[in-house]
């Protein structure tokens, strides 16, 4: 009976060192999972915070007309701060860092906790030495004139047209026919273009009038004046007072259907009034009017997209952002 007492004692004993054990073990495991958990968590509120702030700062930037507005001023890092904060789950998450670089902006996020510290306290991580993690994540986003787009109607607008935009925006009466025809149409390199206007262009295959271009290849032409194809007359009515895109040209050749134009950016117009032929004509007599000329009104203005378009073309009002990094 002694032994017996013995032999359980012992192994009482032994559950007792087991559990210790085993406790020990889980406590590093609740440690691995619930503060690395945290940690995951923490850092994609902030990726997605950063993302967010370097996003709207680059569309800030692309919309700005004031000189130096797009350098690392308190009014981006502001723009910033409101979309960290928005991203993190507690309300509150810090830009470490905003630099603006060219045409693109790096923002990088930090923690932020209640106590004004930049480090994620851990519930289980002191069992191993380590009290807090400070947490960051970066994002750059950039912005610029695209280097392809669609083009909501066919038409090739010579350097000269954009040339009259100004700033604030003004409403342009622009006729297709003798726009250079007199003159003093430049190149963006100050070289005179040979007379012409704007046209139509390329081969139209799909089921409307858009038009892919890419400014690396020369964009072929169609002649006359009348819509090259019946969806064209359908869509420009659903364009009325809307922005569009149009390709700018800035070198041309060749004649007929044999001309081609090179695109070297693309412009946003918004649409107040056209004539194309007798029958596709709107608001075309009101100041200012097109005194009876074939061509569009309207005014060119800043647009910014998020569509995943390549940048690499001139910025001339159309830009794109988008996340590089």
């Amino acid at each position: 009976m002694q032994r017996l007492a013995r032999a359980r004692a012992a192994d009482e004993g032994a559950v007792a060192v087991t559990i210790a054990l085993l406790m020990t073990v889980l406590m590093l495991f609740a440690a691995v999972v619930v503060d690395a958990g945290a940690l995951y968590a923490e850092r994609r509120q902030l990726q997605n915070g950063a993302d967010a702030a370097a996003l709207a700062v680059a569309r800030a930037c692309a919309i700005s007309t004031a000189v130096g507005a797009c350098t690392s001023t308190a009014a981006n890092t502001a723009i910033a701060e409101v979309l960290m904060d928005a991203n993190a789950n507690d309300g509150a998450a810090e830009v470490a860092e905003l630099a603006i670089a060219g045409s693109a902006v790096t923002v990088t996020g930090s923690t932020e906790e209640s106590d004004g510290g930049d480090a994620l306290p851990h519930a289980f991580g002191s069992i191993l030495g380590v009290d807090a993690t400070t947490v960051t994540a970066k994002a750059t986003a950039a912005w610029g004139g695209p280097a392809k787009a669609v083009a909501s109607l066919p038409l090739a607008l010579p350097t000269c047209a954009f040339q009259l935009a100004v700033t604030p925006p003004v409403e342009l009466a622009i006729p297709t026919k003798n726009i250079s025809r007199a003159g003093g149409c430049k190149d963006r390199n100050g070289a005179s273009m040979p007379p012409g206007a704007f046209g139509w262009l390329g081969t139209l295959d799909s089921s409307t009038c858009a038009l892919p271009i890419d400014i690396a290849v020369q964009t072929g032409s169609q002649t006359g004046n009348s819509f090259p194809k019946r969806e064209c007359e359908d869509d420009i009515i659903a364009m009325r007072n809307t922005v569009i895109t149009l390709p700018v040209y800035d070198e041309t050749g060749g004649s007929g259907s044999n001309g081609w134009y090179q695109v070297y950016g693309f412009a946003a117009f918004r649409l107040t009034g056209y004539s194309f032929t007798s029958g596709i004509k709107w608001n075309q007599a009101t100041a200012p009017s097109l005194n009876g000329e074939f061509g569009i009104k309207g005014y060119f203005v800043k647009f910014v997209t998020l569509d995943p378009y390549a940048l690499g073309g001139a910025n001339l009002g159309f830009s794109s952002i988008a996340l590089v990094d």
